[in-house]
């Protein structure tokens, strides 16, 4: 029977259309676009219209620049360092602000930079597990010169109130970058109504094929691209990547109507059928395909394990059981509760029947788990 996969805050199965487009460029079009000839400047001419719709999906201005990275966490690493040699070397100002529940590629990045000089504090956040501006005020410092976090997280769903954030931002003089790989198709935003100075996206979570990614720099924040940045782009990639972002845009609404209807129901089917669960982040503002439950008295690892063998796949990436709890933790979740809560993640491709095998299946694993071992 064909697995259900209810991980796609890890990767995504890339849109059919993005793989077909990215096997016609690598078979037809195979040259440098930075050939004078034909071929390289028919490239050319691929990856400006590419450009050009990707400024349209992202409502960007003529200010703004897009850097087409081989990841999000390249992505990550270009601003960083940008922002350390234009900024920070310059300024003085060595803080960064991030929270304790982002992706390794923004906490390791981070630690990088604090190699050379740089320090790293820690925002906390509130019980529902998004950084309110008031939290963010009380952490800023005349040293601060960069917050750096994701949209909304990809272990919890949670979405961060970043109109308010940004204002916190814009009052102390300190840059702001959002990733927003979890969020991209699933709420409405553009990026001129929207003050950020570096935005960052990784296609593998955006039904794009794994080694794309994105950076937005305003045109407030000065910006160096590293060599890599110099040579030919990928421009198969590139307009891969690029469908797949068209394609995620149209099913916005899918998202926050279908999407959502499927997560409510497979919710309230688990505490149906399994009344010890506890769903959390139910009164937060979350994406739609987002869940974290709890089924106390098991651990997390083991409920994983046995879905995974009955061929049901969840948010189960390395380091995961770790950074839940430690996450639920610091918000003041029971580590009780913290230790036995696992995330899914139900993409435009979920379907109903899916839903109803997946309760099925992740009840009769917690009854088996709850009779034979005690977290």
């Amino acid at each position: 029977m064909k697995p259900i996969y209810l991980d796609n805050h890890t990767a995504t199965r890339p849109h059919k259309e993005a793989i077909k487009k990215w096997v016609e460029v690598q078979q037809d079009q195979y040259a440098s676009c930075l050939a004078s000839h034909q071929m390289g400047q028919e490239l050319v001419a691929l990856n400006n219209s590419c450009q050009k719709k990707i400024y349209d999906l992202f409502g960007a201005k003529e200010t703004h620049q897009f850097l087409f990275t081989s990841s999000g966490a390249d992505a990550v690493f270009q601003f960083l360092h940008s922002h350390y040699l234009n900024y920070i070397r310059h300024t003085g100002k060595s803080q960064i602000i991030t929270t304790f529940q982002e992706d390794p590629s923004i906490v390791l990045g981070i630690e990088r930079l604090e190699e050379l000089g740089c320090l790293k504090k820690i925002a906390p956040l509130s019980p529902s597990g998004y950084l309110t501006a008031e939290l963010l005020e009380k952490t800023i410092t005349p040293r601060t010169s960069l917050v750096s976090i994701s949209w909304a997280n990809g272990l919890t769903g949670v979405i961060h109130p970043i109109e308010e954030l940004i204002e916190v931002c814009q009052a102390h003089g300190v840059r702001l970058h959002v990733d927003a790989s979890y969020l991209i198709g699933k709420l409405l935003f553009r990026l001129d109504a929207l003050s950020v100075d570096f935005l960052t996206f990784d296609g593998a979570v955006l039904h794009a094929p794994i080694g794309t990614g994105g950076l937005w720099v305003s045109g407030k924040a000065p910006f160096r691209s590293t060599a890599a940045q110099q040579r030919a782009p990928n421009v198969a990639a590139f307009v891969s990547m690029t469908e797949a972002l068209m394609k995620s845009f149209s099913l916005t609404d899918h998202q926050v109507t279908e999407v959502a209807r499927l997560r409510d129901r497979f919710e309230r089917g688990i505490q149906r059928e399994f009344p010890d669960a506890e769903i959390l982040f139910q009164e937060s503002r979350r994406v739609p395909g987002s869940s974290v439950i709890s089924f106390p008295g098991m651990c997390a690892e083991a409920l994983l394990y046995l879905l995974q063998k009955s061929g049901l796949y969840a948010n189960c990436e390395r380091g995961y059981v770790q950074r839940m709890g430690g996450t639920l933790k610091a918000i003041g979740v029971d580590p009780f509760l913290a230790g036995s809560s696992v995330s899914f993640a139900l993409s435009y491709e979920t379907t109903e029947v899916e839903v109803e095998r997946a309760i099925s299946l992740i009840v009769q694993k917690a009854d088996e788990l709850r009779r034979i071992s005690v977290c």
